[in-house]
């Protein structure tokens, strides 16, 4: 794979994650 491609791989992982963990905290609030 070459850097151009697991820049963006790990970019999108880690919107994922933290859409998941504000998602985990506005539950939490709620």
């Amino acid at each position: 794979m070459d850097v151009y491609g697991q820049t963006l791989t790990n970019a999108t992982l880690n919107k994922n994650v933290t859409l998941f963990n504000l998602s985990e905290m506005i539950l939490e609030i709620i």
